[in-house]
């Protein structure tokens, strides 16, 4: 068992018995399979980094900061764990790079990831921080949350 720390946040990394490391943020716990211990530590950190770097200029206090390091991680755990099950499921993508795509900033699962995070922790505040976060004026984010519902709600 490894524990390293990301941002303030610690994480479990952990040998699977089928193979692969558990990671755990005491949020939720994730199988990387085919993944080395310090691999998969590495690749968090560095991840993170690029992520939590990113956001960083829309965030003005130190608790938005803290919140900022636990949607960081979300956001870098999601992608990880989706990479990572097509890299060591998929023979087309065996050699699929893990780090962090700046392409991802602006994808639906990260702007899914920061709502979801805001509606939970302040649901009468979460499309403004939401819009925020992610550099949107409200009618930019209203528009593309709309587009995020009708797609969910097909």
């Amino acid at each position: 068992m490894q524990m390293i720390f990301v941002g303030d946040i610690q994480v479990t990394l952990k040998p699977n018995v089928s193979g692969g490391i558990r990671v755990n943020d005491g949020c939720r716990s994730i199988l990387l399979p085919k993944m080395s211990m310090d691999e998969a530590a590495g690749l968090i950190q560095e991840n993170y980094s690029v992520v939590y770097a990113y956001y960083i200029r829309f965030v003005t206090d130190d608790k938005g900061r803290a919140e900022l390091q636990q949607i960081s991680l979300n956001i870098v755990l999601h992608y990880l764990y989706m990479y990572n099950n097509w890299r060591a499921n998929t023979a087309q993508m065996s050699n699929l790079d893990l780090h962090f795509k700046n392409e991802d900033f602006n994808s639906p699962g990260t702007f899914d990831i920061i709502t979801w995070y805001y509606k939970e922790k302040h649901p009468k505040s979460w499309k403004e921080k939401s819009a925020v976060l992610m550099g949107f004026n409200m009618e930019a984010f209203s528009i593309k949350y709309a587009a995020r519902e009708l797609f969910y709600n097909k």
